[in-house]
């Protein structure tokens, strides 16, 4: 099995989503004075490779631990739309040229390239989103989840969130974005050979007793096969919601 890591080293000079707080990393044990090294990471719930769940934008509606193991495990299909031009559209076409692998499919995730601008301000540009017709796709679709390699299902200028709002109204499904190598995943159209797993909420017990968020969020494929791991919000951590 090839394994490819598809997020991004949480480090303090990171990209983040405009306007939000950068990761910090605090030594709070020293090899010298402790005999072990330990760090305080400090970041906000959308930072590196993250979920979100309808209860991102609805505060009634599915969290991340509310969803069954099986919501997170499944076959995944990379669309490729990489030839897409800032400002741009995913269309149906898309999607459909895939043919009854992409009716099939748990997960679809969208290539854009953009993970090539990572790190520069071109990150930041006009991505190209989902239009009506495709996003009214995915939600008539028996899918788990979507994932692109952008920052953001909406454009950043566009702060009504209008897909998101769409999305999440009306389905019960995990919106990933800012994936990295997402170009690993492509593989033959014929053949829709990626197990996906998404592990969440990897220790909620705590996280809900003491009132914290922290949470491990993995990304696992098979075939081209593909592992990640980052850190994000189950959703709920007991007053937070992501």
């Amino acid at each position: 099995m090839r394994v490819i890591d598809l997020t991004h080293t949480i480090k303090e000079d990171m990209p983040v989503y405009p306007g939000t707080e950068t990761p910090t990393l605090t030594p709070v044990s020293v090899y010298e004075k402790d005999g072990f090294r330990e760090s305080l990471l400090r970041m906000t719930t959308h930072t590196g490779m993250y979920m979100d769940p309808p209860a991102h934008l609805f505060p009634e509606r599915t969290t991340l631990d509310e969803f069954p193991a099986s919501q997170f495990i499944g076959k995944a299909l990379a669309i490729d739309c990489s030839s897409l031009k800032e400002g741009e559209e995913i269309t149906l076409a898309h999607i459909t040229r895939y043919g009854e692998k992409a009716r099939k499919a748990d997960f679809l995730l969208f290539y854009l390239g953009w993970d090539k601008r990572w790190g520069s301000e071109r990150y930041f540009g006009d991505y190209p989103c989902l239009n009506e017709e495709a996003l009214d796709f995915v939600i008539r679709g028996a899918y788990k989840g979507i994932g692109f390699d952008v920052i953001g299902l909406d454009p950043i200028a566009d702060a009504g969130l209008p897909r998101h709002k769409k999305l999440f109204r009306e389905k019960d499904i995990v919106n990933i974005v800012t994936v990295r190598r997402c170009e690993r995943s492509l593989g033959s159209r014929r053949k829709l050979d990626r197990n996906v797993c998404f592990g969440y909420t990897e220790i909620r017990t705590y996280i809900r007793r003491n009132g914290l968020c922290d949470c491990r969020n993995s990304l696992a494929m098979r075939g081209s096969a593909i592992i990640s791991k980052s850190c994000t919000s189950g959703g709920r951590c007991r007053d937070s919601r992501s």
